[in-house]
Formats: structure tokens, C-alpha cells, sequence
């Protein structure tokens, strides 16, 4: 409030000195055969007012953050300038022009940090759109009764009750009731899930069906909507290198100024023989023109818009850095399960070899899958004799990242023997022997779309397993979106060539690494990225790969428990279309900083060729340079509708 109140007072003090300025000069040259009613001693007293009033405190603030605010600068000491120009003119009896011209430019100023200032705070991720989301106060547990208490003045360890319909204030574990939860305050997709004690919910979402204990399980400032905002303020803030790469230009361009402004004021003086007021009138012209008053702003304006776009959609961003690499990615890889596909596998068919136990099989195929923590351990549940086969305890059990299981198969009646579930693969690095027929089987299985799962015990291959996983919808069309900006999709899988050589085909994807263990998937993007290619990679929270081996890391549908998620973008939502939105963006982003910069400097360049020659009025460039300055302001607004 403070500050609107003190701005806006600034801008209508400028407001209506520029009008009295401009009204009592058109009378005076509408009336020239009256005496003057715009006085030099009345022009004195009017701009002296500007300055004390509109031009103190601007020369203040910015004498403080010169370093960062160099060609704002400029322009304001132009100002200043002119008003000391004018000062020497009415001493001298000569027409004050720059009296009035030194009140529109602080008017000017006004009007772009108000605009500024009121552009960042209304379309910013702002604490407001935080305090939406958590109620200041909550229902604490106080020995037997619950105390409505600050929010502030809650801590680790606290039970606090959240009623039916209120928003759930707090992360912690829900230790007593049953209810369900909407995330979509945080993901932006409506997606209640039923949730009893020993759950976690996270603060922002929404509890919808009945009263519930939560206890607190993080100090204040550590929760997922702490960590969001200071997250996301302080990569889009004035950290931002983007920010700070406009401020670069903007500086280089008030240094060409300043030098253009010296070499026309002597070229006019000493080699054209000007006047020495009209050369110095004209260079502080060129002062005006070259400063980039809102071009750094501009760019922290659609930096902050792009923050508040992550945070509406749910996504994530932990580094600015993310933001640079994601506008300059050349391949981009793709994980195949939970990421181009749901997942979500569930039982297709079963075939066994000629005098194979199929009771036996089962049996076996439960029990080691129902060790593992993979998707497809979790698909065996579909099988629909599950429930009545019964599975055994396995000793030495083993995961193979990207291969399958194995262990002992223990059993009361009958001796122990070594099995194992997985692909072709890794049952041959066993040493099981795998028939001919069993092999075909399993080919024309996998060109069906079915990912196989191969069980063998006794050194032999005894049966298989296929299961059936659907695509993410909307992953053709996002897919597409990429490849039209140039950006090259890839599948890498630990599934076998044949197995994924249908979804490439279908998704018009040219490079594929199959049978990947973790560390060949992440070799095959270390060397893209070493053959000096911008890479990334899109997985899900399931599939870990190391972050220094590719340039950006995204997750989806990750849910918004972010703390055990250490991606670079995490999409906290199922939906794929927020990757290929996410590029666009950070396109939109990086690219408006040289095409910005561009504009800046042609307007420039050609208001100082007009000052130069003397063709132009100060208030005209000044004029021009509010005009160019609001465009650069709304472009920067503009930024979001870009999907």
C-alpha cells in the first residue's frame, strides 16, 4: 500500500506539472503577440518542483543499485541534465526549453517504474498466491482439545485436525481418519486418492470427504509450498541470467550513448561550428535515446510470468539453468514405461514348454516377481489366478537393474532351487537354455506390443509371460510438437529392439536404445552430450538416472511430495503436453532477450541519427522512447499466452 500510494502521488505530481508545462507553453506561442504567460522564473519553479519532488527520489534509489541499473541511470541523469541546462538558460536569458523537457522525462520514469513495479507484482508468483492456498490459522491438538492457533506457530511433531473441505494446510501423515485427497491446487489436474494413517499428504491439497488427524512432519519453511516458492523466486528473480545478460546489453548500449553523446557534442561544436547550447542540446537528446530504460525489466517481467505459468500447471523447476538447456535442447530421450506409456501393465497371456508344470510355473513366477519393486512385479497382481496360487519365500533374491530378478525358491516340502524372471537377456547371462520355439514365441509376442517376461528354473526356460501397457494420451501429438522445433526424440528401454520397434515405429521415432541397463541408458546420453549436443532426458520417479549425465532431467507425474525428487524439472502431473509446453516457453523466454536487445538498439540507433542532425524536439525522443519502452513492457506481459 505504501508503495502505491507513494508512486502513484510521484506520477500525479508529474501528470500535472507536464500538463500546466505544455498548456502555458501552447498559449504562449498560440498568443505571440501577448506577454508570455510560461515565465522563465514560473518555468523555474515548476521544474524545481519536479525535481524535488519526482526526481529526489529517483536519483536515490538509483544511485544505490548503479551497478544494476546503469541505463536507468542515463536516462534519469539526462533529466537532471536538462534541468541544469535549463537552470544556465534562464540565468541567461535564453529560452528555457529544457526546463519543461527535463519534467517530461521524470514523468516518463515515473510512469515506467509504476508500470514495472505493478506489472511484476500483478502477474508474479507473490506471497498471496501462497497465503491462497494455507488458512492463517489452524485447529492445533493442545493436550485433549484443539486451539485454533497462527499457522506460524506450528512446528515439527504438532497434530493439527483439517475438516472436510478445507484445504490441508501442512505436510505430515495422517494419524487418524480416512478420507480422499485433491492435489489440483498443486499439479493443475484433479486427482483424488483415498488416504488412511500412515499417509502422506502435502499442504495446498485439498481434503474432500471427512475430518482427519494430520501430524506435522517438517519444520516451518521446509514444507512443498515453501519449497516451491523460494525455489521459483529465486531462480526468476534478479539471479536470473537472462535478467542478467539484459542488463549487460542494456549497460552497452548506455556506454554507446555516453560515447555517441561525447563525439556529437564536439563534432558540432568544433567541426560544424554549432552553437555550443545547440550542441549540447542535442547530445543530451542522445543521452534520452540511448538509454534502455525497461529492457532489463522487461525481461524479469516475463521471467516472473514464466514462474507464475510453472506454478499454475505444477511443475517444478529447481535451477535456472534447466530453463537455458531445455530452449537449446538438440535430442531429447524418453523412457519408455511410465513415461511414454502409463505403466499400468496388466496381464495378457502365458505360455509354458511341453511338460512344464503350469502350477509349478506360477508358482514360482509369483513368488520371485512379488519381491521385486518394478512395474511389472506390481502387474503380476492382474494375473487372474494370483490369489489362489500359492508362492513361496525366496532367499538370496537379486534385482538386475533393467533385466529382471533372481534368487532361492524355498519351499517346505520340496528341495530349494535357483530361479529367474526377466528378459532374454539376462536369463542368458544365467546360463538358461532357451528353446527355439520359446525364443519365436517370444518374438512375435513382443511385435505384438506386449512386453515378455521370461521365467526359468532348473537352467531352463520354462514359460512366459507377456503383459500389456497403453500409451500416455496426447504423447503422438507432443511428440510431433518436439520434432517440429527441431528437437530430435529418442527411446531408451531396457526392453529388447523388438519389443519397442512398434511404439517407435507408430510415434515416428528413428533412434532407439534397447536392452539398456541404467548405466548403458545413462552412457548412451553421456556421449551424445560429449559430441557437444544439448541433451535431455524424460523419465518418471521410478527410473533414477544420474543428473550430471545429461544437460536437463525431467520427471512426470511425480506427484507433489517433491523432497525425495531429484530431477531438474519435476511435472507434478500425468499430463505429457507439459513437456512440449514447457520447451515452447523456454524458448519464448531465452529468445526474447537478443530480439528485445534488437529493438532496442535500431530505435536507438535511429533517434540518434535524428538528434544528431537536429530534426527531432527532445520531447518527441522522449516521446519515442516511452512508446518503445511500453512495448517492450507488454511483450513481456504478452509471454504466457504462448502454449
Amino acid at each position: 500500500k505504501f508503495f502505491y500510494k507513494k508512486w502513484i502521488f510521484s506520477l500525479s505530481v508529474g501528470t500535472v506539472l507536464t500538463l500546466v508545462f505544455f498548456s502555458l507553453d501552447l498559449a504562449t506561442r498560440l498568443q505571440p503577440d501577448k506577454p508570455a504567460l510560461l515565465t522563465p522564473l514560473l518555468a523555474m519553479i515548476l521544474a524545481s518542483a519536479a525535481q524535488i519532488i519526482m526526481g529526489l527520489p529517483l536519483y536515490f534509489s538509483l544511485l544505490r543499485f548503479f551497478k544494476d541499473n546503469a541505463s536507468r541511470f542515463l536516462f534519469i541523469l539526462s533529466s537532471l541534465l536538462m534541468y541544469a541546462f535549463g537552470v544556465w538558460q534562464w540565468q541567461n536569458q535564453i529560452d528555457p526549453t529544457f526546463l519543461m523537457s527535463s519534467t517530461f522525462v521524470l514523468s516518463v520514469a515515473t510512469l515506467l517504474f509504476y508500470l514495472e513495479q505493478r506489472s511484476l507484482h500483478s502477474t508474479g508468483l507473490t506471497f498471496d498466491r501462497i497465503h491462497s492456498l494455507r488458512p492463517s490459522s489452524v485447529l492445533k491438538k493442545i493436550k485433549s482439545d484443539f486451539v485454533s492457533t497462527d499457522i506460524n506457530q506450528v512446528n515439527q511433531g504438532d497434530v493439527i485436525k483439517v475438516t472436510a473441505g478445507q484445504t490441508i494446510p501442512l505436510d505430515g501423515v495422517i494419524v487418524g481418519g480416512t478420507t480422499s485427497v485433491d492435489d489440483v491446487a498443486l499439479t493443475g489436474q484433479s486427482n483424488p486418492k483415498p488416504k488412511g494413517n500412515g499417509d502422506v499428504v502435502i499442504g495446498g491439497s485439498i481434503n474432500r470427504d471427512s475430518d482427519i488427524l494430520i501430524e506435522v512432519m517438517r519444520a516451518p519453511g521446509e514444507h512443498v509450498l515453501d519449497v516451491i516458492f523460494a525455489t521459483l523466486t529465486r531462480c526468476f528473480g534478479k539471479t536470473f541470467p537472462l535478467y542478467k545478460k539484459a542488463q549487460t546489453y542494456a549497460l552497452s548500449l548506455s556506454f554507446l550513448g555516453v560515447v555517441a553523446a561525447g563525439v556529437a557534442c564536439y563534432v558540432n561544436a568544433v567541426m560544424r561550428h554549432m552553437p555550443v547550447t545547440v550542441s549540447i542540446q542535442r547530445s543530451l537528446m542522445i543521452l534520452v535515446a540511448c538509454s534502455s530504460f525497461s529492457l532489463a525489466p522487461s525481461i524479469l517481467i516475463a521471467a516472473s510470468v514464466f514462474a507464475r505459468d510453472l506454478f499454475d500447471r505444477g511443475v517444478f523447476v529447481r535451477n535456472n539453468a534447466a530453463v537455458i538447456a531445455l530452449a537449446k535442447l538438440h535430442i531429447l530421450f524418453f523412457e519408455k514405461t511410465r513415461t511414454l506409456t502409463k505403466g499400468h501393465f496388466e496381464y495378457s497371456q502365458t505360455f509354458i514348454e511341453p511338460g512344464t508344470n503350469l502350477g509349478e510355473f506360477l508358482s514360482t513366477f509369483f513368488s520371485i516377481e512379488a519381491q521385486g519393486t518394478h512395474p511389472l512385479a506390481q502387474a503380476v497382481e492382474t494375473h487372474p489366478w494370483y490369489s489362489e496360487i500359492p508362492k513361496h519365500s525366496v532367499l538370496d533374491f537379486k534385482e538386475h537393474a533393467g533385466l529382471g530378478v533372481s534368487g532361492h525358491i524355498h519351499t517346505r516340502t520340496q528341495h530349494d532351487y535357483f530361479a529367474a524372471a526377466g528378459n532374454a537377456r539376462l536369463l542368458k547371462r544365467l546360463q538358461f537354455f532357451i528353446s527355439r520355439d520359446m525364443k519365436n514365441k517370444m518374438d512375435d509376442l513382443e511385435l505384438m506390443g506386449d512386453t515378455v517376461v521370461a521365467c526359468g528354473y532348473d537352467k531352463q526356460v520354462r514359460g512366459l509371460v507377456s503383459f500389456a501397457d497403453i500409451l500416455r494420451p496426447h504423447v503422438r501429438s507432443t511428440l510431433k510438437s518436439i520434432q517440429k522445433l527441431g528437437i530430435e526424440p529418442a527411446i531408451v528401454t531396457g526392453e529388447s529392439q523388438e519389443d519397442i520397434e512398434y511404439l517407435a515405429h507408430g510415434l515416428n521415432i528413428q533412434k532407439i536404445f534397447s536392452r539398456c541397463t541404467p548405466e548403458e541408458k545413462a552412457a548412451k546420453i553421456a556421449r551424445e552430450k560429449n559430441a557437444g549436443r544439448i541433451t535431455g532426458y524424460v523419465g518418471s520417479s521410478s527410473q533414477n538416472l544420474s543428473l550430471e549425465k545429461t544437460d536437463v532431467h525431467l520427471m512426470v507425474d511425480t506427484g507433489p511430495n517433491l523432497v525425495d525428487q531429484n530431477a531438474h524439472v519435476c511435472l507434478m502431473n500425468s499430463d505429457i503436453r507439459q513437456v512440449g509446453w514447457l520447451i515452447k516457453r523456454a524458448r519464448t523466454l531465452v529468445h526474447s532477450v537478443p530480439l528485445l536487445t534488437g529493438i532496442s538498439a535500431g530505435v536507438m540507433c535511429l533517434q540518434t541519427g535524428l538528434s544528431f542532425a537536429g530534426v527531432v524536439t527532445p520531447e518527441f525522443v522522449v516521446a519515442i522512447n516511452l512508446l518503445v519502452n511500453l512495448f517492450l513492457i507488454k511483450s513481456a506481459l504478452i509471454t504466457h499466452h504462448h502454449q
